[in-house]
């Protein structure tokens, strides 16, 4: 029996990036999160929530990038602005 529970905050993610046979588990699971962000965040506070060091994220984020599900631009001194792409 499956059970399905109607929870009122939900996010979106879309269908492509979920099976995109190009893209790691990691990756897909890192922009399933950032999807839910409404603001900005940590890099430590991501790296707790997805369970894996801050070194590990760089490999991510280098890995959505280079598939163009994300943009990352330089924002301010020590700041980065991360976009996801709609697609």
């Amino acid at each position: 029996m499956i059970t399905y529970h109607n929870r009122t905050r939900m996010t979106a993610v879309p269908t492509e990036l979920l099976q995109d046979t190009h893209l790691s588990v990691e990756a897909k699971g890192f922009a399933a999160i950032l999807y839910a962000y409404d603001d900005g965040f940590e890099l430590s506070e991501l790296a707790c929530q997805l369970n894996m060091p801050e070194e590990r994220i760089f490999d991510v984020l280098k890995e959505l990038d280079d598939t163009e599900y994300l943009r990352i631009r330089k924002e301010g001194d020590d700041g980065f602005c991360l976009e996801l792409k709609e697609r």
